[in-house]
């Protein structure tokens, strides 16, 4: 897998959806079923951003140690999100700017608006992103990371940048995810559900959260290294629709990540067949199937059959 040039496409699906949704206790998984924040983690997580002071708050923290990644992730009573992401898993001084590749800190100011993302390896010029991160413990028997970090946070949309200092995070951390959630007996009251098969590989989400943004339902299930993400219209009716990489009212994105390296997926050919919407409710249940190509080379591919959901969306 190349390194990712273009980190837009790449924080939208890898950072908002699999770090950043994390601490959506609504729908997501990772922070426990149904709310009952079951991996939510103890613990502080604070820095000053330009100088004002941010902390998250004690229901939507959380921090992992998976697979050789580190990530810490964090929502604050006003709604600003703060991911860390690091590749690695031990003790030690993470570079996490453009050049280094260690793994990113990522800011949103609005995390309900995951598009406005500013990070510390979107640039290639370190005056506009760089940013260190110190391990300084990890208990491996009481479960908790300790560090400090210091960052600075760029939007290559609109070249603004945010800095942020006096970081210190001491949370309780977990190494595995919940159990993958298993299809819903009757699916309007069933927990949420989103799988596939990739290349004749069959896959489901331990992820999934759902929830309007800028206008559009937006849909993500995910596992430690997969991710698909759907847009869709929030007034969208039972039916068919045929992927056009010309329409972006209904778009499917399949992405793979391994450490900081992904490739991105779109649909450029299928169907999405919604097979029940209740907007009153904010359920909806899909099958999809579709051709996805790489979206930097345009050359690789990826054959997504006898896909499906279920979502209760926000």
């Amino acid at each position: 897998m190349k390194p990712i040039k273009s980190l837009i496409a790449f924080l939208l699906t890898a950072i908002t959806l699999i770090f950043l949704t994390s601490c959506q206790k609504e729908v997501s998984y990772e922070l426990g079923q149904n709310g009952n924040n079951a991996n939510n983690s103890t613990g502080n997580f604070t820095a000053n951003i330009n100088g004002s002071g941010w902390k998250a708050a004690a229901d939507k923290q959380s921090a992992t140690i998976i697979d050789g990644i580190i990530n810490l992730t964090g929502i604050s009573s006003n709604g600003q999100m703060m991911t860390i992401t690091l590749t690695g898993d031990t003790v030690g001084t993470y570079d996490v700017s453009f050049a280094a590749g260690k793994g990113f800190v990522a800011f949103e100011p609005d995390y309900t608006k995951p598009a406005n993302v500013f990070t510390s390896m979107s640039s290639d010029n370190a005056a506009n992103a760089n940013g260190t991160v110190i391990v300084t413990s990890i208990d491996k028997d009481k479960k908790i990371i300790k560090g400090t970090f210091v960052s600075r946070l760029f939007n290559p949309t609109d070249g603004t940048s945010y800095t942020a200092t006096e970081g210190v995070f001491e949370l309780t951390y977990f190494n595995s995810l919940p159990t993958t959630p298993t299809d819903p007996t009757t699916p309007a009251t069933g927990d949420a559900y989103l799988k596939a098969t990739i290349n004749g590989t069959a896959w489901q989400a331990k992820t999934i959260t759902a929830q309007i943004i800028l206008g559009q339902i937006y849909i993500a299930g995910a596992d430690e290294h997969k991710i698909f993400a759907f847009t869709i219209p929030p007034d969208a009716t039972v039916g068919s629709y045929t992927y056009d990489p010309l329409n972006q009212l209904y778009t499917t994105d399949y992405s793979e990540i391994n450490g900081m390296d992904a490739k991105m997926y779109s649909a450029e050919s299928g169907t999405l067949k919604i097979t029940q919407h209740d907007p009153t409710k904010k359920t909806m249940t899909a099958t999809f199937e579709f051709v996805g190509r790489e979206t930097f080379d345009q050359v690789e591919t990826r054959q997504i059959t006898k896909g499906s959901f279920f979502v209760k969306y926000q």
